[in-house]
């Protein structure tokens, strides 16, 4: 049986097209993964946007209906006031009526408002923890804070100094903050 031997020629022939192969492998496997990273990048950009978009639909809606609750208060109350001067009715009954449904549609706007502000505002299903009021004194001057505070939305405890805000200094005499 004769062995086959391949001549130094062919070899540097054969090393040469398996070198040009793997060039051309790590070539194709580096632009595959860059494709790759680019369509998870134009995905991920595309979901975005669906959501910027459906959360500000969804804000669009709640103004809308804002602007429904007002536009339906107005006609009602105008055709309360039509029907008041066309049978010249005289009763405070219409009157109080009147009155209900202007009250009535004042604060559902206001609701409204609220929730809407009350909303984070990329994802508005979410409400928006920062928008809740925070509690002020009503005169200004001090803040009725103990040595030892419980916040009630983290609770983290506090004592001393440390439940003092920006813009407060705590007095020991009193152990409460103070404005500065």
């Amino acid at each position: 049986m004769a062995e086959e031997i391949i001549s130094d020629a062919n070899y540097k022939k054969f090393s040469d097209y398996q070198t040009k192969v793997k060039d051309i492998t790590v070539q194709e496997i580096s632009r595959v993964q860059s494709k790759k990273a680019q369509l998870y990048e134009q995905d991920a950009n595309a979901k975005r946007m669906v959501l910027l978009n459906t959360s500000y639909s969804d804000k669009q809606k709640q103004y809308v209906l804002m602007i429904l609750v007002i536009v339906l208060t107005s006609l009602l109350i105008f055709g309360l006031f039509m029907l008041k001067s066309t049978f010249e009715i005289k009763s405070q009954f219409i009157e109080l009526f009147i009155l209900i449904v202007l009250v009535g549609g004042i604060v559902s706007v206001f609701f409204i408002y609220m929730d809407i502000l009350s909303r984070d505002n990329i994802y508005f299903d979410k409400l928006n923890k920062d928008s809740l009021m925070k509690i002020k004194d009503m005169s200004g001057n001090k803040v009725n804070l103990n040595a030892s505070t419980t916040s009630i939305t983290t609770g983290i405890t506090c004592k001393g100094a440390e439940c003092c805000g920006p813009g407060y200094i705590y007095d020991v005499s009193t152990n409460m903050c103070k404005r500065e």
